[in-house]
């Protein structure tokens, strides 16, 4: 484990990549209970 490089590229991707996806997710949430409305 190399403490001293900052996050690589696969490190960041593992932070971002699910904040992403649940973003998704949520925007189509609020689309579909849009359209219930």
């Amino acid at each position: 484990m190399n403490g001293d490089a900052l996050a690589s590229g696969g490190s960041v991707m593992v932070w971002i990549g699910p904040l992403v996806y649940g973003a998704v997710l949520y925007v189509i949430y609020l689309r579909m209970a849009e359209r219930r409305l």
